[in-house]
């Protein structure tokens, strides 16, 4: 993997990562009301998924990204020259 590649793959997981977290934190906080029409248990959708919700994704953002990361890592690590 050449250092190009390389640094496009790591900028596009990162842009990946953050849409996601964009995407979860106000569309969410934008379609709330909608939810609310819903109800699990004695809770409105709408607040459980903005509070909820929004954890499970962000920690599932940081896991993939660490795993993904760390998997690049490796394979340029065992490309690159000895010094």
């Amino acid at each position: 993997m050449t250092a190009t590649r390389y640094w496009r793959s790591v900028r596009l997981w990162t842009v990946l990562g953050l849409l996601l977290w964009f995407g979860v934190t106000f569309g969410v906080s934008w379609w709330a009301p909608v939810l609310d029409a819903w109800r699990i248990g004695s809770m409105p959708a709408g607040y459980w998924w903005a509070t909820q919700g929004a954890i499970g994704v962000y920690l599932l953002i940081i896991v993939v990204h660490g795993r993904v990361m760390d998997r690049l890592e490796r394979r340029e690590s065992a490309r690159a020259p000895a010094p």
